[in-house]
């Protein structure tokens, strides 16, 4: 399990990020809250399956779950 202890206060928005990701090619299928982090699922600009965990301050990457 992957968690992020950042304020609330502190977040940037779920479509900063979803914003953000589109401009580098991926395809977003859906963000929520999980651990204190942004737990996106979509597809990168490979066309590959990718569920990743982000930091909902700095947007760095904290952990991603291995797709088939």
């Amino acid at each position: 399990d992957f968690k992020c202890e950042v304020p609330v206060k502190e977040w940037k928005s779920q479509d900063d990020l979803q914003d953000k990701l589109k401009s580098e090619g991926w395809e977003i299928r859906k963000i929520k809250i999980d651990n204190g982090c942004y737990e996106v699922y979509g597809f990168d600009k490979m066309r590959k399956r990718k569920e990743v965990y982000f930091n909902p301050k700095t947007f760095e990457v904290v952990g991603e779950i291995k797709q088939d």
